[in-house]
């Protein structure tokens, strides 16, 4: 009774497992590394999702669905184009190498400053990165192969060591003095 029972589950599930289509393979860049992660779609003739699964870390992957007589396989990734690949009509597929294109990159970057984008001032006034440099700072300013640019640069940035702003009491004080 037991080797019936044992013969009947053998003849059920070797139907079941026969009437199976199974697609394997793995997924590249056009460099030749693999892709992880990467979503795998089977469709049918007529357009229904039969199966889906993901690439593991080795971008492999594998999908098992009922017996197909045709059918597409979509394989998709972020930063690639996706990859549409006609699957014959068989029960045991040969292993498939998928090499997806990287994708055309689009990117739109907004600046946005305070609250006003797209505002340009060219007042000093208003430029965070201006300095004015009256005519007699130049001549005191000990300059190197007539590189005042250089010789400048380095006291625009208050940060920087040796640096210093001057209070405003300061300045009204110098204004003063005969000079």
């Amino acid at each position: 009774m037991m080797d019936l029972r044992w013969c009947l589950c053998l003849l059920l599930f070797s139907g079941w497992a026969f009437g199976q289509t199974q697609i394997s393979g793995v997924v590249k860049d056009p460099q030749g590394a693999v892709v992880p992660k990467a979503t795998v779609l089977l469709f049918s003739a007529s357009g229904d999702k039969v199966a889906n699964t993901s690439t593991n870390r080795e971008g492999f992957f594998r999908l098992t669905a009922a017996k197909l007589t045709e059918g597409r396989l979509e394989i998709r990734k972020e930063a690639f184009k996706p990859l549409l690949l006609k699957v014959p009509a068989m029960e045991q597929a040969k292993p498939i190498t998928a090499i997806l294109q990287i994708s055309d990159l689009a990117q739109q970057i907004d600046v946005n400053v305070d609250g006003e984008a797209g505002k340009i001032s060219f007042d000093p006034a208003a430029n965070r990165d201006a300095a004015v440099i009256a005519e007699d700072m130049l001549e005191r300013l000990p300059v190197f192969d007539q590189d005042y640019i250089g010789a400048v640069s380095r006291f625009l940035d208050r940060e920087a060591p040796g640096t210093w702003e001057p209070p405003s009491w300061w300045m009204a004080w110098s204004r003063k003095m005969p000079g």
